[in-house]
């Protein structure tokens, strides 16, 4: 089986798509059993939520605008997977909400990293002052404070993100956690690796059906 897919991979070659190219840093036969886990990803529309909470003591600087940015601009989220999965994973504006939420509580100088609770204590927030259920939506990307105990700019588990600083490549990076690849964004018929480009994850698996040319 593992040779069939290694020699359907390499006869795919062909069928990859203008600007792609085959990364050096993992063989295909790895990418497509390995990194790709070919029809696993959640692919369509996608709707997301972006909340950042404001404590008494400090606030995320990405604001309502920088998160809009993060997610619709001209080098978001949106845009970054709809070109690296050929249009199979997007995340249209329309199905969209960014929210300011308040809470009461210092975290400056937190001993530790509680990022679970305060994405807890934002999603809660986004429903007692905006009546928004951030359940609703199919990814909740949390903004929270840039603070030291928290040493990686970004996480993802299940349908969450949870951001604290850097580039749009942190959202995107993490985003491609969250739609279920492990641990990069990959179309679903994957045949053919490729370098990593705009943080979406080690290895960008980015061939997608025969028929995209």
């Amino acid at each position: 089986m593992a040779t069939n897919v290694a020699l359907a991979a390499l006869a795919a070659l062909a069928l990859l798509a203008p600007g792609a190219r085959a990364g050096s840093a993992i063989s295909t036969a790895e990418c497509t059993s390995k990194w790709c886990r070919a029809g696993k990803a959640k692919q369509g529309e996608r709707s997301i939520i972006m909340i950042r909470p404001a404590y008494n003591d400090i606030v995320n600087k990405c604001d309502a605008s920088c998160m809009r940015e993060f997610g619709w601009g001209a080098t978001g989220a949106d845009q970054l997977f709809k070109k690296h999965s050929f249009g199979m994973v997007s995340f249209p504006e329309a199905l969209g909400k960014v929210l300011d939420v308040t809470v009461d509580k210092d975290v400056r100088h937190a001993s530790s990293c509680a990022s679970s609770t305060w994405r807890s204590e934002a999603i809660a927030a986004a429903k007692a002052q905006h009546g928004v259920d951030a359940q609703d939506y199919e990814h909740i990307v949390a903004f929270l404070p840039n603070v030291g105990v928290c040493r990686n700019p970004g996480a993802a588990g299940g349908n969450w993100v949870n951001y604290f600083y850097g580039k749009v490549t942190v959202i995107t990076h993490e985003l491609g956690h969250a739609v279920g690849t492990s641990p990069v964004l990959c179309a679903p018929f994957c045949v053919v690796c490729h370098s990593t480009q705009h943080g979406l994850g080690l290895a960008c698996c980015t061939v997608g059906p025969a028929e995209m040319t």
